[in-house]
């Protein structure tokens, strides 16, 4: 756990803000009014998936 300790603050900043719009989005996605047996769009899912894709990416240098 050597990065979190060597992180900027502006990676540890980075880092929260990235996990912060993750779950802003999953909890409006776990909130939205989809329908019974309605799968999230393709749009959806991009959109998700690079959000993702963003928070493990900052995350990252913190977890060394």
């Amino acid at each position: 756990m050597a990065g979190i300790v060597s992180a900027t603050p502006a990676q540890v900043q980075t880092a929260r803000d990235k996990v912060y719009a993750l779950a802003k989005v999953l909890q409006d996605i776990s909130q939205g009014p989809l329908p019974v047996n309605t799968a999230l769009n393709a749009a959806q899912i991009t959109s998700v998936d690079a959000i993702v894709d963003a928070a493990v990416a900052a995350i990252a240098p913190l977890n060394t």
